[in-house]
């Protein structure tokens, strides 16, 4: 901290002075009394001293009675004080009645008189020690304890901020201590999460899918045992069977035949029954004699006699006939037995080929699913592979995150050794 200007206006002895300090080098401050002018006490030196600190800090280093602060005959008072902090220019001004305003290059702030000490780097009782030495009390230091010497020196030049350096890099390292502590953790649950999805993939995964191919080819050898007991029935032999039915047709149409036969000779059997009702014999003559309508006709012969046996012959054949066709129900049966008898045999060959085919299809789906299982046990071994690659890689990463903070530890300790102010 460097004074560069003090601006004082109706405080304590003073009407109105403007002093600059910048590069002036070495200064004496000298006073002459014009009461006495062989004496230079109360000329006025200590107030423009008191008047600076005052301007600084808002406090005088000695006891001064409020009444004294303002110039006699005057109401108001102020100090204006220019400071260089580094490369800052810093200024206050303070007045009387109590008021106080402060500037960073020519900008104001609102700031407290604390925030003020600790931009120019300076308290109020290290400015008592080092910059102002009252009358009769230069041995300040000298007093001090040995502790607080050692702060003031550290203070005064800067070689606090060692001490403050120090503290921030065993800060540093607390903060990395921690942080490396949470990335252990971090790194113990990612090895429990490599652990649980390996067990997961693994174990659960893969034990579900070898229970699930199990299934199917349990499945697979049931009906494969089926279809081999399916395939004992054969094809019927419908031969035999086509033969005796076609022979059965064959009587059935014959019997038709017969039956339409039997209708001629019947109606032939009526008409010489008729004609043999219309035959009488003459009772003159003993011919016989034809009735048409209502004429009678003599006949050569013996008609009646003809006609008779004519008859009896059609009767023989009919009964004949009649007897074949009494054969038709016991045929049409036989026949009928001979058809369920193909349907049958027929039925349980195509029943054995479809559920064959169907059992087939069954063990094709089956075979697919085991396809299908395998491979998803392939992936499932692949995506275990990979999630380990990640897990790894990520483990490895906060290795390095370990390995770098323990670099940045060992940095920090042994810059901390460095910077410290002893």
């Amino acid at each position: 901290m460097r004074i560069l200007s003090a601006e004082i206006k109706n405080l304590f002895s003073i009407r109105d002075i403007k002093l600059s300090f910048d590069d002036a080098g070495l200064i004496l401050l000298n006073g002459l009394n014009h009461d006495d002018r062989d004496r230079s006490n109360g000329s006025g030196k200590t107030n423009m001293l008191l008047s600076i600190s005052y301007g600084i800090y808002g406090k005088f280093p000695k006891d001064v009675n409020i009444d004294e602060v303002i110039r006699i005959g005057e109401e108001k008072g102020y100090v204006i004080i220019s400071l260089k902090i580094g490369e800052d220019i810093w200024t206050v001004k303070r007045e009387r009645p109590k008021k106080e305003t402060y500037w960073l290059n020519g900008i104001i702030k609102i700031i407290s008189q604390e925030e003020f000490e600790n931009a120019i780097g300076l308290s109020y009782s290290h400015y008592l020690i080092s910059l102002y030495f009252a009358q009769g009390n230069i041995g300040r230091f000298l007093t001090l304890s040995d502790t607080d010497k050692k702060t003031f020196l550290l203070h005064l030049k800067n070689l606090d901020k060692f001490g403050l350096c120090k503290k921030e890099c065993f800060k540093e390292m607390k903060a990395n201590e921690e942080k490396e502590r949470q990335v252990e953790l971090k790194v113990e649950s990612i090895k429990g999460q490599l652990k649980a999805y390996t067990e997961q993939l693994v174990l659960f995964d893969r034990k579900k899918i070898l229970k699930q191919i199990e299934d199917a080819n349990s499945i697979i050898e049931k009906n494969k045992t089926e279809i081999e007991g399916l395939s004992l029935v054969r094809a019927p032999d419908l031969i035999k069977l086509e033969d005796l039915k076609n022979k059965t047709l064959e009587k059935l149409n014959l019997i038709c035949k017969i039956k339409g036969e039997l209708s001629i000779l019947k109606k032939q059997k009526s008409d010489f029954e008729k004609k043999i009702n219309n035959v009488i014999p003459c009772p003159h003559c003993a011919k016989d004699i034809v009735i048409v309508g209502n004429t009678l006709n003599k006949l050569d012969g013996n008609l009646r006699e003809l006609l008779e046996k004519e008859t009896f012959d059609l009767v023989g054949h009919i009964a004949f006939l009649e007897h074949s066709v009494s054969e038709e129900p016991k045929i049409i049966e036989i026949h009928n037995k001979i058809k369920e008898g193909i349907k049958k045999e027929q039925k349980e060959y195509d029943e054995a080929k479809s559920r064959c085919l169907f059992l087939q299809a069954i063990i094709d789906r089956n075979l697919d699913e085991i396809s299908r299982l395998t491979e998803k046990s392939k992936d499932t071994e692949k995506l275990r592979e990979k999630i380990e690659v990640l897990i790894n890689k990520d483990l490895e990463e906060q290795k390095e995150v370990i390995d770098d903070i323990k670099s940045e530890k060992i940095l920090l300790s042994a810059i901390g050794d460095m910077f410290s102010s002893t």
